[in-house]
């Protein structure tokens, strides 16, 4: 897409980075090397003055995104901007598009819904091991899991798996859906996840407690309890990072697809349980 402006113009950033060698997507006060500081400075030195960019939501250190947005207000000529972006930037961030909003667009509030996927195997796999949790479960009660996952849309409360709980103003989510996939080996496994908002550390939080219904080492009303109750006794706790992908991010009146090359790869051969 094309583009050319001289005036303070909204665009959308269409964007995907793998997240291993980064500390997240958001500028921290204390931590260097995370995506958008990589992102505004290009753009800063681009149009020649200081560039923010607001995320669709945050990941933390060593998390993917297969499809991630961040609106921006541009002032300077746009039309060479993806080419340039993609030459300076590290090779593990990707800009797609950019598409031009309302003034009023924003990445994070103007979302409806947003899927993640967490992909996880249980035999060692030297192919997977930057782009999948491996885990080295014995006993991995596939039913279980799935029991486990279907209780999430029947509750809304989820401070119980929260990072930080108290820095929001509300713990509520509305999950839309969830699903399982796996290959027939049940070697490999994906764990699909669609909400209207997310918690900080949420889905890694939750993926730890649906391992242990999993292994046996929790009831699943011990699980239920956690979500009717919204409370968590024990120390946090999260499953591994590499694993996780922010995979979908959905606009109202906005059709863009996410690149499907690395879920073919990471979805090859598998179907949903």
């Amino acid at each position: 897409m094309t583009l050319l402006s001289s005036q303070n113009v909204r665009y959308l950033l269409h964007l995907a980075y793998n997240g291993t060698h980064f500390s997240g997507w958001q500028r921290q006060k204390n931590t260097s090397n995370t995506v958008q500081e990589h992102i505004e400075s290009k753009l800063s030195i681009l149009a020649r003055e200081p560039i923010t960019i607001l995320g669709c939501g945050r990941t933390d250190k060593g998390v993917h995104a297969q499809q991630f947005f961040a609106h921006m207000n541009y002032p300077a000529d746009t039309s060479q901007l993806i080419y340039k972006l993609n030459r300076m930037l590290p090779k593990d961030i990707v800009i797609y598009e950019l598409i031009p909003v309302d003034t009023s667009f924003n990445a994070r509030f103007s979302a409806a819904s947003r899927t993640y996927r967490y992909y996880f195997h249980t035999q060692p796999d030297p192919f997977y091991t930057k782009l999948s949790s491996y885990y080295d479960i014995e006993n991995f009660e596939e039913d279980l899991f799935i029991k486990a996952i279907r209780l999430l849309p029947k509750y809304q409360e989820y401070r119980a798996f929260c990072k930080t709980p108290d820095k929001v103003d509300h713990t509520r989510c509305s999950i839309i859906e969830t699903n399982l996939y796996a290959t027939a080996d049940r070697n490999r496994f994906c764990f699909e996840i669609t909400a209207n908002r997310f918690l900080r550390g949420m889905i890694r939080v939750l993926m730890h407690y649906l391992f242990k219904v999993a292994q046996g080492q929790m009831s699943i009303e011990d699980f239920e309890q956690m979500l009717s109750t919204g409370k968590n006794e024990e120390e946090i706790k999260y499953a591994y990072p590499q694993g996780l992908y922010l995979y979908r991010v959905v606009y109202p009146g906005m059709d863009v697809e996410t690149d499907g090359q690395l879920s073919e790869f990471l979805m090859n051969e598998m179907e949903i349980v």
